[in-house]
């Protein structure tokens, strides 16, 4: 199923009239975190792009676009909130001004507010026309110079990667991955960081029916998470759903359900790995991850945007003591 939407979308790009940049208005987006009291949380979500019409081929709609601007604007009223990270696929095709205009509009409460979005590339960043795509993230998020970062709020470090493989070139892989091997040496070593939360797009695990879990993913990402000592949390997207797995006990979270079309997982025993989460469904829900740190832990909250209500409302909560 993921091939053929794969090559439907290469098609498709083919009948677009225009996906390159035009001159628009400069849309700022806050590059700093949001002067809080105290710690203050952060919130994380991914997917949040508008469905394509070739997707909905397969899948089914569900006011998405709607969806996902209730969340963000749920985000913006949190006085709490210091920071969004986003996992990746934020619009559609990035290389498509139209998608961008979107969601610069779903997201305007949060630029009011004064909350940064600080991002991770998707697949869909690269859809159609990759060059034109990431340019048009970094023209929004000046600060991003790089494809992997970390970002600090309080003791919590959230370090972000690019997990697209076949966009990266054989250095920049290599580089990406002494400079992650490198950081979580370095923050395990720093008395001044108590936790470690390690992102990026594609999952390393997931049922979902419509993309497979990434075996990159799996061989690069997960092991240097695994040695580290106060890496506690790996959290994804890519796969619309919620999902909680865990591994040699640390946790992995897939929180793709930011506003794209739902995939449906498998269940039972055609789970490809066991789900802490019980679904009601085959259908996940659109939802957001809402993190508070505390002294000795992080609090992890799902919040979820139930079918035909019109606030979220939390129906997961994980506690994730920090390493002793």
């Amino acid at each position: 199923m993921n091939r053929l939407l794969v090559a439907i979308g290469i098609l498709a790009s083919l009948s677009l009239s225009c996906v390159t940049s035009s001159p628009l208005a400069q849309v700022v987006y806050p590059d700093s975190l949001r002067a809080v009291r105290g710690v203050g949380s952060f919130d994380i979500i991914s997917d949040t792009q508008s469905p394509l019409w070739f997707e909905k081929l397969a899948l089914r709609a569900d006011d998405n676009e709607l969806a996902t601007q209730i969340m963000l604007a749920e985000i913006a009223r949190d006085t709490s909130c210091a920071a969004l990270f986003h996992l990746g696929d934020i619009t559609g095709a990035s290389s498509d001004d139209g998608q961008w205009e979107t969601f610069d509009r779903e997201s305007a409460r949060l630029r009011e507010a004064g909350i940064p979005i600080y991002p991770a590339l998707g697949n869909h960043e690269y859809l159609f026309t990759g060059k034109e795509g990431v340019w048009n993230v970094r023209r929004r998020f000046s600060f991003l110079k790089r494809d992997w970062y970390c970002t600090r709020i309080g003791s919590t470090a959230i370090v972000l990667l690019n997990s697209n493989i076949g966009r990266l070139s054989p250095r920049g892989d290599s580089a990406q991955g002494m400079w992650y091997a490198t950081m979580l040496d370095s923050l395990d070593a720093d008395p001044a960081v108590s936790a470690v939360v390690v992102g990026c797009h594609h999952s390393p695990y997931t049922n979902s029916t419509i993309v497979d879990p990434s075996r990159y993913v799996q061989d690069r990402f997960v092991p240097p998470f695994m040695r580290s000592k106060k890496a506690i949390l790996f959290v994804t997207g890519h796969s619309h759903a919620f999902e909680h797995f865990k591994y040699d006990g640390k946790d992995f979270l897939v929180i793709g359900g930011g506003g794209g079309l739902l995939h449906p997982l498998r269940r039972g025993s055609r789970e490809r790995w066991h789900d802490e989460v019980v679904h009601a469904d085959r259908r996940s829900f659109f939802h957001y991850m809402h993190v508070v740190p505390r002294p000795d832990r992080l609090n992890i909250e799902i919040m979820a945007l139930l079918p035909g209500q019109n606030r979220c409302k939390k129906i997961y909560e994980l506690e994730i003591p920090f390493a002793q």
